[in-house]
């Protein structure tokens, strides 16, 4: 099951996150609850026409490990995946 994004950044904390590898935080809910999750962002790009959606990689700060996501901004939503796209 990949986690619901149901809260996050604003771009500009995001464009922070990449340039200065300032961490930021999404709040995810899965089957098993509310989550908060601390990253940093190493890649931003523009998910649809209209540049409200973002597609987000980076990484997570407590452990090794890559994460993705398909950012709403307006809604502050989304999906978010640990580990590469594949």
């Amino acid at each position: 099951m990949v986690p619901t994004i149901i809260r996050g950044p604003e771009f500009d904390d995001l464009v922070i996150s990449m340039s200065k590898r300032k961490p930021v935080v999404f709040t995810t809910q899965n089957g098993e609850g509310n989550e908060t999750v601390p990253v940093i962002v190493n890649s931003i790009a523009v998910g649809s026409d209209n540049g409200r959606c973002w597609l987000i990689k980076g990484e997570l700060v407590e452990q090794a490990e890559e994460f993705s996501a398909f950012y709403l901004l307006e809604s502050k939503s989304g999906w978010f995946k640990v580990g590469a796209l594949s």
